[in-house]
């Protein structure tokens, strides 16, 4: 295929950069933003690799953040998220991602993350997330205290959830997928997503209840 032979004569995937957070993913949230992945993800299938790094930068903070909140270890999430372009890479040159590509890197780092905490056998702490820290560079102490119980708080609560309720939560809260999406990057009907979700917003709400008045 005249695809195959573009990608054979560029073989090695365009490195990533580094990974970051960033506070939300409205613009690939959003419809048109989601269809504009996918028109990237069909010319990259077709071998431009400028398309390819369009898709790393567009996506590659929101799926560092995704490993990192299931891993709690930094390293760790920026070596699955080099691993999941590196396989849509190699993907395009066999059988492109059918349906949404963004729904397909999130199922593949996914399945990354379950493979290393399966092999450490637990789930750790949580990584501090440096977006939801105060914006005022010297913050009042007080206020800096309960930013740091209220993020404290929500981590362990998330952390405290079982692995499924985690991810569905993070995929549709925190990195703003769709139901569609979220199911497919979990390999799951959407029926049974929503369930997911319903008895991790339960778990949630159990959790923080509790501390409602400090927080």
């Amino acid at each position: 295929m005249a695809a195959e032979r573009r990608l054979a004569d560029n073989p090695a995937p365009p490195a990533p950069a580094p990974a970051s957070d960033p506070a939300s993913d409205t613009a690939a949230g959003a419809a048109d933003g989601r269809a504009r992945l996918d028109a990237l993800s069909r010319a990259a299938a077709d071998g431009e690799a400028g398309a390819y790094r369009a898709l790393v930068d567009a996506l590659s903070g929101p799926l560092f953040g995704f490993a990192a909140r299931l891993l709690g270890d930094a390293a760790e999430a920026e070596d699955v998220t080099q691993e999941a372009f590196a396989r849509l890479w190699r993907t395009y040159a066999l059988a492109p991602p059918t349906g949404s590509v963004r729904a397909w890197l999130y199922r593949t780092a996914r399945n990354l993350c379950l493979d290393r905490m399966r092999r450490r056998g637990r789930l750790t702490a949580l990584p501090e997330d440096p977006d939801r820290m105060p914006a005022d560079p010297a913050p009042d102490a007080e206020a800096q205290r309960q930013a740091g119980d209220r993020r404290d708080a929500l981590q362990a609560a998330l952390d405290g959830l079982p692995e499924r309720q985690k991810a569905a939560i993070l995929l549709v809260h925190f990195q703003g997928l769709s139901g569609r999406e979220a199911a497919r990057a979990m390999e799951l009907g959407e029926e049974a997503l929503e369930s997911l979700l319903a008895r991790g917003r339960r778990g949630l709400r159990a959790a923080l209840m509790p501390r409602r008045e400090e927080l």
